[in-house]
């Protein structure tokens, strides 16, 4: 309720028109109601047939008048929560795309993918239909005093049947809260299941997997069945009971005012408005109670929300150099992560413009988690990454990666065309060029024989494409943008002799045209073009040596 409170606060006007249409909804309900008694009593009194056709003409007036306001609330009730929406889109998408990667990893998986499935339910819960039914509650209160008015007994009727429908509605929300966020969690979690299988469909079938995934399913499906069931129940036995109150309140108005009637003591057009107003009464009740029980499962998926949203972002802003001359050093750099030991420490080296640095070492080593340090996709836990004497850290993230050319190990793609992909870090890039980085990347034969050329939709991040075509993609993607400090991973692995033969010749222009190389490779063709070769070991253990490239250079020199 605070949320919704916010969004009537913040625009004061709207609110005040909002409430205006509330109160005119209303009291159009409450004045045909009126309106039916009165023209009944004088049929029942005169018997004249004309006063039907008077009574329906009315009351199909008064329906129009009330689907006119209706409909007009509606378009206002919209507007409270259009702004507040389209800024929580935002956030979210800023939080995916901004958000420390370090930080964002730490969430479940399951948690980051059901954000969507949350943003709907905080979309619905403040919509229109929703807003009005909230509104429109304290309204039942007027209705129950309206049935006053005719007959004290009845509205005792009706407020029973209101409290029994509120008590109902809010004792299911607080049992199927519990219940709510366990079956989120589970439903994430067999939505990977889903998309595990999917994308290892060669490992389930080559290694027997399918008992396996089957054996998961069940498991899953079973929990999520579980927790299905309780909450169906628990939601069935709050409508049961809703509906139960909304009878008895009938029934009971009719059995009382029949009593009533037939003493004297209440007309039969009098019965008849009571009943109209105790059913507009626990109307009132029951769409409130289930509009609260939206905001509360709207304000859980805030909370989950809030743990994406809440995640440090990368700094934007810092420091713009005027240039940069492809200088990076490495200060005492040490890693660890998140709970874990330190992989590596005190790492110095220092890199000038126009060398290859050629990086090798153990799995596990942090060779790919130095790569993403020079990045600056992490930040180190002691030391320092330069750039021209500059610490990342205070430096703009978007500055620093146009200065780079990146092709990591296992490349992913973004939704779009494979042209989309290509020039994301370069829009600007001229076609010219990107036919030639097509060409020089081994592309070209791809994209012709694929359906529309660069203009295919890239499909699931690009998980779909054989491992040679990715890394082709991956490379040409970083000589698009343009950078002058290439940071590859591995980028002959899983290559043809073909695709490696092009990674070479790629790497050696890049190296003559002066461009400064980091590369992670155990290819020996890379490792003797190389200047420096960096070992890493585990902890203190890495080892700095002079590559092939400088050994040549040296023996020119003499």
């Amino acid at each position: 309720m605070e949320e919704l409170i916010v969004r009537l606060k913040s625009n004061p006007l709207l609110t005040a028109e909002l409430a205006l249409a509330t109160v005119c909804n209303n009291v159009l309900a409450l004045s045909d109601t009126i309106f039916v008694m009165i023209v009944l009593r004088r049929y029942i009194a005169y018997g004249f047939d004309g006063t039907l056709i008077i009574l329906t003409a009315g009351t199909l007036v008064a329906l129009a008048l009330q689907w006119g306001v209706c409909r007009a609330r509606d378009i206002l009730a919209a507007g409270v929560s259009r702004d507040f929406d389209k800024t929580l889109s935002e956030d979210l998408i800023a939080a995916l795309v901004d958000s420390d990667t370090t930080a964002l990893q730490s969430l479940p998986p399951e948690r980051v993918r059901g954000v969507v499935t949350d943003f709907q339910t905080s979309q619905s819960a403040y919509d229109a239909l929703n807003l009005g039914a909230l509104l429109d509650a304290p309204f039942a209160l007027m209705f129950t005093a309206a049935v006053f008015f005719l007959s004290p007994l009845l509205s005792v009727i009706v407020l029973v049947g209101i409290v029994v429908s509120l008590g109902a509605g809010l004792a299911s929300v607080h049992l199927a809260r519990r219940g709510s966020i366990d079956l989120a969690d589970e439903s994430g979690r067999n939505h990977s299941l889903v998309g595990n299988a999917i994308r290892a469909g060669d490992t389930v079938r080559v290694f027997g997997g399918a008992e396996h995934c089957r054996s998961l399913w069940a498991t899953q499906t079973g929990r999520i069945a579980v927790l299905r069931n309780v909450l169906e129940d628990t939601r069935g036995l709050s409508q049961s009971v809703t509906l139960g109150a909304g009878v008895f309140v009938r029934v009971a108005i009719y059995s009382v005012g029949a009593k009533l009637a037939v003493e004297g003591q209440l007309s039969v057009a009098a019965l008849i408005g009571a009943s109209i107003l105790g059913s507009y009464a626990i109307q009132k009740a029951t769409a409130c109670a289930n509009a609260y029980s939206q905001l509360e499962q709207a304000r859980e998926a805030s909370q989950r929300i809030g743990e994406l949203t809440g995640l440090p972002r990368e700094a934007h802003g810092g420091l713009v150099p005027e240039a940069y001359a492809q200088g990076l050093e490495l200060e005492g750099l040490s890693y660890a992560f998140p709970g874990g030991g330190e992989i590596f420490q005190g790492l110095n080296l220092q890199l000038v413009s126009g060398k290859v640095l050629a990086i090798q070492g153990a799995n596990g080593s942090g060779k790919s988690t130095l790569i993403r340090l020079m990045a600056g996709l992490v930040s180190p836990v002691a030391g320092r990454v330069l750039a021209d004497g500059h610490d990342l850290r205070d430096l703009d993230p978007q500055w620093w990666r146009r200065q780079l050319a990146y092709v990591p190990q296992e490349p992913f793609f973004l939704a779009g065309s494979y042209r989309d992909n290509l020039t994301v870090g370069n829009p600007q890039i001229k076609d010219s060029e990107l036919r030639r980085i097509v060409q020089a990347s081994g592309l070209t034969r791809f994209l012709d024989l694929s359906e529309k050329g660069l203009e295919t939709p890239m499909m699931d991040a690009g998980r779909t494409l054989p491992v040679g075509i990715r890394k082709r993609m991956a490379l040409a993607r970083a000589l698009c943008g343009g950078g002058r400090l290439l940071l590859l991973d591995e980028p002959t692995e899983g290559l043809d002799a073909e695709g490696t033969a092009m990674v070479y010749t790629s790497m050696n222009d890049l190296a003559l045209a002066g461009a400064t190389i980091v590369v992670i490779s155990h290819d020996p063709a890379i490792i003797k073009g190389a200047d420096l070769i960096l070992d890493m070991g585990i902890g203190e253990g890495h080892t700095l040596r002079p590559g092939g490239r400088a050994q040549a250079g040296a023996a020119e020199g003499r």
